[in-house]
């Protein structure tokens, strides 16, 4: 739940980096030993339209070296987007790392006709349940 809602915030930093503030610092209050949500709230402040938060940014940044030497390489590097995503999905999911992705014939939908349409109609199914 802790990454799921670093990513969402994540992908807030370039148009609402105070929502993503305000989400990462919801997961550090739930999980305060969180380096995930350290990181991209350090990168929301860093990325804050008003500037002002870049004392705040420096130390969560050094938070994050402080527990996680090992991502001085990912601090390092201004990568934003996708390939941040990309690169912080890598680091800390917990399986992703060592399983990696795998090929689409590899996921048990594949082969299924039309696989994207019963995942749709199970979805619109859910969440016309959650609704009533």
């Amino acid at each position: 739940l802790d990454l799921a809602e670093c990513m969402v915030a994540h992908f807030c930093l370039t148009s609402h980096s105070d929502r993503a503030i305000q989400i990462c610092s919801a997961v550090l209050e739930r999980s305060p030993q969180c380096t995930c949500a350290r990181l991209v709230r350090g990168d929301a402040y860093k990325s804050h339209p008003t500037g002002y938060y870049m004392a705040h940014a420096k130390a969560d940044y050094e938070e994050v070296m402080r527990r996680a030497s090992a991502l001085e390489d990912l601090l390092k590097e201004d990568s934003s987007g996708q390939q941040r995503a990309d690169e912080l999905l890598l680091h800390f999911h917990p399986w992703l790392p060592s399983e990696g992705p795998r090929a689409y014939e590899m996921y048990p939908l594949y082969s299924q006709r039309q696989p994207f349409l019963r995942v749709a109609l199970v979805t619109f199914a859910v969440a016309k349940l959650r609704t009533l």
